[in-house]
C-alpha cells in the first residue's frame, strides 16, 4: 500500500502504520506508481499545500488524484461554504473530514478538531497550579448571575447584528454582558433607517475584548485568532474560556461563525459554553442543533423551544432564537438552572472524556480496511 499524504499531516503516520504502507510526500511520484492500493490525505486549504487559482483547477486536481487513488481524504480544520460547496462536487471515492457536518449527501467524517483542541489546552491548564487556584467558577455553576446572558459576538456579520440590534430593540442590553462593535454602515442587517448611527464603529481595538484574568497578550491584539499566554500556556485568544463572564452572567447567546444551511461549522464558540457548562441559544444555519447531537452531546429543547433549529429560512430561524432570550428572560432562573444541569452535565463529561483524536483516526481506518476487505 502507497499513502500520499501532504506535508503537514504526519501524525497520520503512526495510525497508519497498522496496514504496513509506504508513505511519500511526492504528488508526482504518487501519481504515477503502480502499487494496486494507493490513498491519498491531503487538504483543500487555496494556496497552502498546492498551487490553486480558483475552483475549477482544484477540481481538476481532485479529478486526477481520486482517479489514481482508491480512497482519498481531505482533512480541513475549518468548514466554511467554499469547502461545504467542493465537497458536492468531488468523486465519489473521497471523503471530507471536516469540523463540522455538511448538510448533504457527501462521504464525510467529523473531526471535532475544536473539541479536541479546547480539550488539549484545558487538560494542560489542570496542571497549572496558579490557573487550578483562580478558577473558582464551576462552584457557583448553576446560580443565577448579576447578568442573564453574556453576547460575545465577536467580528461584524449578519447574525451578529441582528443579535445586538434586537438586544437593543428588545431592551437586553442591560441584562447582557455585551462585547461587539458593529460596522453600521457597512453591515447588511443595519441598512433599515431604524439602526442608521453617525459613524461606522470600528470592531478591532483594544476595548472590544474581555480579557481573563491570567491572559498576556504575545504581539499585537489583531483578532480573536491572536497569540496570547493563559497563565503561561500559549493559545489563541479565542480559545480562553470566558470564567470571568460565565461568573456575572447565567446564559449564553452563540454567534457561530457562519449562519449558512449549507454545513454547520463548530468552533470555540460552541465549544467555550459547553466547558463552562450553560444553556446557551445558538445562532448559526439550519440543523446546528440537530448535527451536534449526532457527536453525542444533549441540547436544551425540553427547556426552551429549539424548534428554530429546524427552520430553512434565516431571519424566521433567528426571530425564534431570540424569542427565546425574551423567554428567558420571564422565567425565575433558579429554576430554569435545575433543569440545565443534568443537560450541561452530560455535555461536559462528554467533551472532556472523548478522546476524539483517537475517534476520528478509527473512522479513518474503518473506511480504508472495509475499502481493503472490498477488494
Amino acid at each position: 500500500m502507497l499513502i500520499y499524504i501532504t506535508t503537514g499531516y504526519k501524525f497520520f503516520h503512526e495510525p497508519l502504520k497498522f496496514f504496513d504502507p509506504q508513505f511519500t510526500n511526492n504528488l508526482d511520484e504518487y501519481l504515477t506508481s503502480t502499487d494496486p492500493e494507493k490513498i491519498a490525505i491531503t487538504c483543500d486549504r487555496f494556496g497552502q499545500q498546492h498551487t490553486i487559482d480558483n475552483y475549477q483547477d482544484y477540481l481538476e486536481f481532485l479529478k486526477n488524484i481520486s482517479s489514481a487513488s482508491d480512497l482519498v481524504f481531505i482533512i480541513e480544520n475549518e468548514l466554511h461554504r467554499d469547502n461545504a460547496l467542493l465537497a458536492t462536487l468531488t468523486p465519489d471515492n473521497v471523503y471530507w473530514s471536516v469540523p463540522g457536518i455538511i448538510n448533504s449527501d457527501v462521504k464525510q467524517i467529523c473531526n471535532a478538531s475544536f473539541f479536541m483542541r479546547l480539550q488539549h489546552l484545558y487538560r494542560k491548564l489542570d496542571t497549572v497550579p496558579e490557573y487550578a487556584n483562580s478558577y473558582v467558577f464551576p462552584k457557583r455553576i448553576y446560580t443565577p448571575k448579576q447578568k442573564i446572558f453574556d453576547a460575545l459576538l465577536g467580528e461584524t456579520k449578519f447574525h451578529r447584528d441582528f443579535i445586538y440590534y434586537n438586544l437593543l430593540l428588545y431592551k437586553l442590553q442591560d441584562d447582557t454582558i455585551l462585547s461587539y462593535r458593529p460596522e453600521t454602515k457597512q453591515g447588511e442587517f443595519c441598512k433599515s433607517p431604524k439602526f442608521i448611527v453617525d459613524e461606522p464603529m470600528k470592531f478591532y481595538s483594544p476595548d472590544s475584548f474581555i480579557l481573563e484574568p491570567g491572559t498576556e497578550i504575545v504581539k499585537d491584539l489583531d483578532n480573536t485568532a491572536s497569540s496570547v499566554t493563559y497563565f503561561g500556556v500559549p493559545t489563541a485568544l479565542s480559545y480562553v474560556v470566558p470564567a470571568n463572564t460565565y461568573m456575572k452572567s447565567t446564559y449564553s447567546i452563540v454567534a457561530e461563525t457562519d449562519d449558512y444551511n449549507e454545513f454547520s461549522f463548530f468552533t470555540e464558540k460552541t465549544v467555550k459554553p459547553i466547558i463552562g457548562r450553560r444553556l446557551f441559544v445558538v445562532f448559526s444555519g439550519y440543523k446546528f442543533l440537530h448535527n451536534l447531537r449526532q457527536l453525542g452531546f444533549k441540547t436544551f429543547d425540553d427547556i426552551i423551544d429549539e424548534s428554530y433549529d429546524l427552520i430553512e429560512d434565516r431571519q424566521t430561524r433567528f426571530i425564534q432564537a431570540f424569542n427565546q432570550l425574551i423567554y428567558l428572560r420571564s422565567q425565575p432562573a433558579e429554576e430554569i438552572l435545575k433543569l440545565v444541569q443534568p443537560v450541561a452535565d452530560h455535555n461536559y463529561a462528554v467533551l472532556k472524556s472523548m478522546d476524539w483524536e483517537k475517534l476520528h483516526f478509527e473512522r479513518v481506518l474503518r473506511i480504508i480496511y472495509e475499502n481493503i476487505k472490498e477488494k
